[in-house]
């Protein structure tokens, strides 16, 4: 009887002619089909090896049986389209299976034109786009399979042909089973670049997008003015430019280029689409010659849309290759029905002559999402069936501060690959406890009990369908470096199914990083209070500062309190200052920016204010969040003593605490070992509203250093540490963790010496690390900080 089990496969390339028809088959040898009891034609779906679905192909009788004889796996031929549709390559490892299913039809399948600007040169009118439309329907609905994210052509009269990129498909039957490939039948809508299907009754983008309701509004608001507007306006109204060109922006992630999507299936008679990866001719002139007949086309069938994707590779800052020709043809727009709609990062990081009267002069801005937003994306990203009560979106939306859609979808993705790496480890331990009992009970057998709050099927118990099986479940076992067959259920009978839960969250939540902060954020350090010896009283004066605005905002608003904008760390050097920051950044749950002042000046004119206003807007959009200036006397200083040196940084600085623009959400940490010195200006109230200082550590403070610094290092038990404590009054707490270090290298160096047992740190190896320390902190230091501290009297 032939197995049905997957069986281990190298895929090779198909040699056949460019396009669908037959470019999802499968060619498989006579053996192999008979072993996966495989028919021709039926439906067979192919599996990465690590065992993840990768996609659905006909199963075909290969022909060729070159080189199946050498190789210790069986080939399998993929078309060139089949390869780009699943993300392979030859020599890649892949399994099959045999499967039963229907196909979903696909009831609209939107095209985007990607035909070489060297094709059909004269021609590109005499085919309307009716025609081209007719003929995709057509072949579509004439090839076994096509997905979406292929490329393929079409011919036509006159030699004339199109390349066409299939961008969306969608489909009612898409929960059939079959999620990633359709077939296509006379009902199927057909659009071109927009044409020919519309997204609503209204012809606009409907619904909502995660996080993006006014910015939709403000699109849709400014499509409904070109599409409305007639071609001979009344004599008596108003002169208004209704298509001045949109220029939505954003970082990274944050929907820029699913909002062009959506425009793009909007009501316009045409849209087009000019990026950079377009321009495919070997000469810019060339290029430029295309970038002008897509304007002249848009302008030829009126009310059109014209969409730039990423235009500042397109037209960066400092290059005009095809700036001029853009703003050429932008000037030719004035008084037409064309929109042009384009995205960039920055409007910084773009020509400036396209930005004006007449080009891109309406500006939307897409927001780093808050709470609301994010909770609303992972509502999306997670489905009622994974999610069904909202919980895991609302506990994971209140801890990603600065995350982005993108950055919220990726954090979903390595929580359910932590979902199934911990259900494959609970499976493989219950079949392993069953076999070492030897009751030869199968796991889909056990008791009730045992499956409780589990679920019986796939659909009922909450899973998403894009969770994929790993290659243990899926009819192999890995051990000991090769594969057995093994006596196990499929994965669609199997009754433990994965679920989602915050203990999958939490390693996700610490792997991705937020894009607002992704420039300037440092790795989040491991540095907990109870690494600060003596920090007690610091852990609670923190926990006010930035936890009560959180928790308790509603008791603050009743006592017209404001949360602290900023605190001044000040005191010797050593005494943890940089520590209290890191312990900040680590227990507080807020996104952190940590940069040295120094690092602020900047050389060019310009610079170093342009830095500090960037941070602060990151700062903004990543709320809550603490940005921390080590060293900030450097950027702070008085004016009248420094002369102009740190100058426009510290006006700018102030300005960004205490200007026009809320500071909401965001404290400024910065440490000084120079108080006396810092700016008048800065110290006011409202600005560093806390002052706290970090002085040599107290006896209490000394003897826990000591036992933080020496804890896992084998010490003399009779060691008194009462008698280092004493010695070490005074000291910093950086010098009591170098005179540990000096005493454990004494030991170290007796015991590499003897090549015998360990040897234990003994007092005399303390003492002779108190000797080669130098106590820094003297008595005229810490009077000008008694000094600074009764001048400024913030509340404490």
């Amino acid at each position: 009887m032939a197995q049905t089990g997957p069986q281990s496969f190298v895929v090779r390339l198909l040699q056949a002619p460019a396009g669908l028809d037959g470019a999802f088959r499968v060619h498989i040898l006579p053996e192999s089909l008979v072993h996966l009891n495989l028919k021709l034609g039926d439906l067979c779906e192919i599996l990465h090896e690590d065992g993840n679905s990768l996609g659905f192909g006909i199963a075909w009788q290969a022909t060729d049986r070159s080189n199946s004889n050498n190789t210790q796996r069986k080939p399998v031929k993929l078309s060139k389209t089949m390869l780009d549709a699943f993300g392979l390559e030859p020599g890649s490892l892949v399994s099959m299976r045999r499967r039963t299913a229907k196909l979903p039809i696909a009831e609209t399948v939107t095209l985007t034109d990607v035909t070489p600007a060297e094709w059909n040169t004269g021609h590109e009118d005499d085919i309307e786009d009716g025609r081209w439309r007719w003929r995709s329907g057509c072949l579509l609905s004439t090839c076994e399979l096509f997905a979406s994210d292929i490329t393929f052509e079409i011919a036509a009269k006159k030699n004339l042909k199109k390349r066409f990129h299939i961008e969306h498909i969608q489909s009612s039957d898409a929960q059939s089973g079959v999620p990633n490939v359709f077939t296509a039948d006379d009902q199927t809508d057909i659009v071109i670049n927009g044409q020919g299907h519309s997204t609503g009754s209204s012809g606009l983008i409907e619904g909502y997008v995660g996080g993006l309701l006014d910015q939709l509004q403000e699109l849709n608001s400014r499509m409904t003015e070109v599409l409305s507007q007639t071609k001979e306006p009344a004599s008596d109204a108003i002169d208004y430019e209704v298509n001045e060109g949109i220029l939505i922006h954003g970082f990274e992630g944050t929907g820029k280029t699913l909002l062009l999507k959506y425009a793009a299936e909007t009501k316009f008679r045409k849209v087009l689409t000019l990026k950079k990866s377009s321009l495919t001719a070997s000469t810019a002139s060339k290029n430029q010659d295309f970038i002008r007949n897509a304007f002249k086309d848009a302008r030829a069938y009126q009310p059109s849309l014209i969409l730039m994707d990423n235009l500042d590779k397109l037209v960066p800052a400092l290059d005009d290759t095809y700036s001029d020709v853009i703003n050429e043809e932008l000037d030719k727009l004035v008084g037409s029905r064309v929109l042009v709609i384009a995205t960039c990062r920055s409007p910084n990081d773009i020509n400036n002559g396209i930005i004006g009267s007449g080009r891109l002069s309406a500006f939307i801005e897409l927001p780093i999402p808050n709470q609301l937003a994010r909770e609303h994306i992972l509502d999306v990203v997670l489905s009622k069936k994974v999610d069904p009560e909202g919980h895991l979106a609302r506990a994971v939306s209140g801890r990603t501060h600065g995350y982005t859609g993108k950055d919220l979808a990726l954090v979903v993705k390595v929580a359910k690959s932590n979902a199934f790496r911990r259900y494959n480890e609970k499976y493989d331990n219950r079949l392993s406890t069953a076999d070492t009992n030897g009751s030869g009970q199968d796991i889909c057998s056990k008791s009730a009990d045992d499956r409780a709050g589990v679920g019986t099927n796939h659909k009922s118990n909450g899973v998403a369908d894009n969770l994929t099986q790993t290659k243990v479940v899926a009819g192999e076992d890995v051990r000991n470096g090769h594969t057995e067959s093994v006596s196990r259920p499929p994965p669609q009978s199997d009754p433990l199914r994965p679920r989602l839960t915050m203990e999958d969250f939490e390693p996700a939540l610490t792997k991705v990083k937020p894009t607002a902060l992704r420039e300037v954020i440092f790795q989040s350090p491991n540095v907990s209070w109870d690494n600060i010896g003596g920090s007690a009283a610091l852990r609670e004066r923190f926990d006010e500062i930035l936890s009560w605005p959180l928790q308790y905002s509603n008791i603050m608003e009743q006592y017209c309190e404001r949360p602290a904008k900023g605190v001044l760390l000040y005191g010797p050097p050593g005494c943890s200052k940089t520590l209290t920051a890191q312990a900040v950044a680590s227990n507080h749950g807020h996104n952190f920016i940590a940069v040295k002042g120094a690092e602020l000046i900047n050389k060019y004119v310009g610079e170093s204010e342009r830095a500090v206003r960037e941070m602060f807007r990151k700062a903004r959009q990543a709320a809550p969040c603490v940005i921390f200036f080590d060293e900030f006397d450097s950027i702070a200083s008085g004016r009248e003593s420094d002369g102009t040196k740190g100058l426009n940084v510290l006006t700018t600085l102030l300005n960004e605490m205490d200007g026009f623009e809320a500071l909401k959400g965001v404290l400024v940490l910065a440490a000084t070992n120079r108080p006396e010195i810092l700016d008048s200006a800065i110290m006011r109230p409202g600005r560093f509203d806390s002052h706290v200082y970090l002085g040599p550590p107290d006896s209490a403070a000394r003897k826990e250093i000591f036992a933080i610094s020496t804890k896992g290092r084998p010490i003399v038990k009779s060691l008194n540490f009462e008698k280092l404590v004493d010695a070490t009054e005074g000291y910093t707490g950086a010098e009591i963790v170098r005179i540990c270090q000096i005493a454990t290298h004494a030991a170290m160096r007796r015991t590499i010496k003897g090549g015998s047992a360990i040897q234990p740190v003994t007092i005399e190896d303390f003492e002779k690390g108190l000797e080669q320390t130098t106590k820094a902190v003297t008595p005229e230091m810490l009077l000008a900080y008694h000094v600074f501290a009764k001048k400024t009297t913030p509340f404490q």
